[in-house]
C-alpha cells in the first residue's frame, strides 16, 4: 500500500501542479520547476520561478483529497505558514 502523500502528490500533478507547468498563485504567475515532494501526509512543497521577479520559491503547501463517486478527485490546497 502506497503512502497517502505519495497519492496526494499524484493527484495533484493531474490538476496541473507538475513539473514545466504555469499556475498562477495569489495573483502571481510561477513556472513550476519541480514535481510536488511529499514531506508529510497531507503536506508538499513544489519548487518555483515567479515570472515577474525570476526568483526561485520553495513554498509548502497542504492538501486534502478525497475520491467522490464515479472516479471524481476533489482537491482542497491551501499554502501551508507552519513549514
Amino acid at each position: 500500500m502506497r503512502k497517502q502523500g505519495t497519492v496526494i502528490c499524484e493527484m495533484i500533478k493531474r490538476l496541473g501542479y507538475g513539473q514545466n507547468n504555469q499556475v498562477r498563485l495569489y495573483g502571481k504567475v510561477f513556472e513550476l520547476i519541480s514535481d510536488p515532494v511529499s514531506v508529510g501526509e497531507k503536506l508538499f512543497f513544489v519548487h518555483a520561478l515567479e515570472r515577474k521577479t525570476d526568483l526561485v520559491k520553495a513554498s509548502a503547501y497542504s492538501a486534502e483529497c478525497r475520491l467522490h463517486g464515479k472516479g471524481r478527485t476533489a482537491c482542497s490546497i491551501r499554502r501551508d505558514s507552519s513549514a
